[in-house]
């Protein structure tokens, strides 16, 4: 009796090691299910050379980016030069969205989604429209929440639908949204780096300035001019202004005739390069916005720089630039507020 219950032991865990083995083996060779790549707008990517037009619709907003002359403009905006990066973005990113998932075709859920109609009190969902040169429609989408973003593709899923169809999707891509005027804009204004600028001034109206130098015995730090730098409230403090100065973006743009800052209180910024490269900045508060206007100049006369100069001021020159509250409240700091 104990011989027949050790042997059928023996035989049920080798029946069960045999299963084990046989599911092991069969989940290892079993060919993984593939999900059809399925395009959003499957014959986009054969017509992007025909898109000159890119209508943008979002809250209250509309404007129209489109090309001329092999660069892409601002038609609302004076015709401003856009980042020709942003453009690839979006077209390409159109042309390559997946779908994953068909979602509701209900109206009533579509603002769950944040795919409703577009509208001023609609803050979420975007619309991009892609025109050919008669401004004809080739593709149109309304774009809303995203659900996930993979952190280490870039990869984000989120909901899409066609305006002209019910039907809604889950899709993944590398579409980014770019929502108002400035998105699209290159940036920044202008690039110098923290460790070619080896000065900054900065002058409020009727204060004591702000200058700031190279520290002799750091290099790669800067010290306030005439201050004790002991009771700085931190390094930190100088660092953020270099780098606001040096690293500005504009939010928005006007023609320079637009807005005068004539008899105004300005803001009088200056960056000076190891080059030789020196940017001077005014600075305007008007009303709940903020603006910048910046010219280039040179304390150095040599043929590289002076054509660097032309260009800058060929790009700078005509426009007066919106820039955000954050940075403008970071120029507008007084020689006391960097002390202890």
């Amino acid at each position: 009796m104990q011989r027949t219950r050790i042997l059928l032991v023996l035989c049920t865990g080798l029946i069960i090691a045999s299963l084990l083995l046989w599911w092991k083996l069969a989940d290892k060779e079993a060919p993984q299910q593939q999900t059809s790549k399925t395009l959003v707008f499957p014959h986009l990517s054969e017509q992007l050379d025909k898109v000159k037009h890119i209508t943008v619709r979002h809250g209250n907003e509309q404007f129209a980016i489109q090309e001329k002359h092999d660069a892409w403009v601002i038609e609302q905006r004076n015709q401003y030069p856009v980042d020709l990066n942003a453009v690839r973005q979006v077209l390409y990113g159109m042309a390559e969205l997946v779908k994953q998932q068909a979602k509701t075709t209900n109206p009533v859920y579509f603002t769950q989604l944040g795919l409703h109609d577009i509208s001023p009190s609609n803050t979420i969902t975007t619309q991009y429209i892609l025109q050919d040169a008669n401004q004809k429609p080739i593709a149109s989408l309304l774009i809303g929440n995203t659900k996930s973003v993979d952190e280490d593709t870039g990869l984000s899923w989120f909901y899409v639908r066609e305006p002209q169809h019910a039907q809604s999707w889950l899709v993944s891509g590398l579409l980014p949204v770019y929502q108002k005027p400035g998105d699209w804009f290159s940036a920044p204004l202008i690039t110098i780096s923290y460790q070619q600028t080896t000065k900054l001034s900065l002058q409020q109206p009727g204060k004591k300035a702000v200058i700031l130098a190279k520290d002799t015995s750091n290099k790669a730090a800067f010290k306030l001019v005439s201050a004790d730098n002991s009771k700085l409230i931190s390094p930190l403090i100088l660092e953020n202004l270099v780098k606001t100065l040096a690293r500005l973006k504009a939010v928005d743009v006007l023609s320079k005739d637009q807005l005068s800052f004539a008899n105004k209180k300005i803001i009088k910024a200056q960056l000076v390069s190891s080059n030789g490269l020196t940017i001077d900045y005014q600075i305007l508060r008007n009303a709940s916005k903020y603006y910048v206007k910046l010219s280039a100049k040179a304390s150095a006369n040599t043929d590289i720089l002076q054509k660097q100069i032309s260009e800058l001021n060929n790009k700078l020159a005509p426009w007066v630039f919106e820039i955000n509250e954050f940075d403008f409240k970071q120029l507008q700091q007084d020689h006391k507020d960097f002390l202890k």
